[in-house]
């Protein structure tokens, strides 16, 4: 997908929504992107946060180099000599229609569509592999544990995908999911006659 994007205007914004596991309307907001030393941070404003529900603000943050797409977003801020930038798209429609056109272009015979959210979802995936649950729940932006299942499974991540080096978030994650222990199921027994 990074080859595709290369003449797009969405390139940037695509790494950035690979990168951070951001949702649309996030990237519409804006994420601020710096790079600091050796690492490349980004820092994503929730866009679901009410009350005590998901995370006002989180950071994720990896070495600058030894992932493709993180060295594309370092060069990207090397090649306009800043150490920060903040990356939107103006429609997060628009964003999503030019995911989607790439995705049919790319992989033609395809069911079903690539969106956004498939960049959240293998984010999730490679991230289940290097990090914590916790540390997984607060990077796609949640308050409670169980939600990160319904994102990615650690097993479609590859080799050499996103490890983050640290993630922060504003809420500490709730646990929520239900530890069922050892329930075996029992077949009911047949009646005697």
């Amino acid at each position: 997908m990074l080859k595709g994007m290369s003449a797009s205007k969405y390139r940037v914004p695509y790494l950035v929504a690979a990168l951070s596991g951001c949702r649309p309307e996030e990237l519409q907001n804006g994420v601020a992107v710096r790079l600091i030393d050796e690492k490349i941070e980004l820092t994503v404003v929730g866009a679901k946060v009410k009350g005590t529900q998901g995370q006002p603000m989180r950071t994720v943050t990896y070495a600058r180099e030894g992932h493709p797409l993180v060295d594309e977003l370092a060069k990207f801020l090397r090649e306009r000599a800043v150490a920060s930038a903040t990356i939107s798209v103006e429609s997060k429609v628009a964003f999503t229609s030019a995911i989607r056109r790439l995705g049919r272009k790319l992989w033609p015979g395809r069911k079903s569509e690539i969106t956004p959210y498939c960049l959240r979802h293998q984010a999730a995936a490679d991230w289940k592999a290097y990090l914590d649950g916790d540390q997984v729940s607060a990077a796609l932006g949640h308050a409670v544990d169980a939600t990160a299942s319904n994102y990615g499974q650690a097993q479609m991540s590859r080799g050499g995908g996103l490890r983050p080096e640290h993630v922060l978030a504003e809420r500490a994650i709730k646990p929520t999911r239900t530890d069922l222990g050892h329930i075996v199921a029992k077949t009911p027994e047949r009646s005697r006659r």
